[in-house]
């Protein structure tokens, strides 16, 4: 499956269809009681797709990352984020380093993240590694949910499945929005399509 432009992304209650496609397959997202930000979850799904057209195989890897105490910006997660990738390219050899990460706020006081890595799937086979960098880094603490890792093949659309269901996690609207409002709800890498 290539794809040579930015998709567009189909949402019907919990399931989004990705066109263009070679056929209509529609895939499941995590629609929680709350509802998904299509915005959001558009943005998250397309650096995805982003990244499977940059590399043959993905490895798709989830983590939450806590902090210690609240923060009106996102600082942390910025100055994190160029530390790791800047490791990730120094120790992994990657180039593009796909990502995307959300702000959530809840009954707590203070805010924790939710993140999605896409990385070349050539280089990086098991996620190990990549977690231990991560906690590392990280100034607070990083829980990695049950099968936290995909492994994605350009040519089986079926191996999407997963990590989108898994990613769309992250564009739920609960927990969304308890924010300054210069701050950001999410972010991602904005890695380019091939033209």
């Amino acid at each position: 499956m290539r794809i040579t432009h930015t998709p567009n992304i189909y949402i019907k209650k919990k399931k989004i269809s990705l066109t263009p496609m070679t056929d209509s397959t529609k895939y499941f997202v995590d629609a929680r009681k709350s509802g998904l930000l299509p915005e959001m979850l558009k943005a998250i799904i397309g650096e995805l797709l982003a990244c499977q057209e940059k590399y043959s195989k993905l490895l798709v890897i989830r983590m939450d990352l806590h902090i210690e105490d609240y923060t009106a910006t996102n600082q942390d997660m910025t100055f994190f984020l160029k530390r790791f990738k800047r490791k990730l390219k120094q120790d992994f050899k990657l180039q593009n380093i796909g990502y995307a990460w959300v702000r959530e706020q809840e009954r707590s006081k203070k805010q924790h993240y939710h993140l999605v890595l896409f990385l070349n799937g050539h280089k990086v086979k098991h996620p190990a590694n990549i977690i231990n960098l991560a906690e590392w880094l990280w100034s607070g603490t990083i829980f990695t949910p049950k099968n936290c890792y995909y492994h994605t093949n350009r040519n089986q659309k079926s191996s999407l499945k997963g990590p989108i269901y898994r990613s769309s996690y992250l564009a739920k609207a609960r927990g969304k929005g308890y924010k300054p409002t210069q701050t950001k709800n999410y972010s991602t890498s904005k890695l380019r399509f091939k033209r």
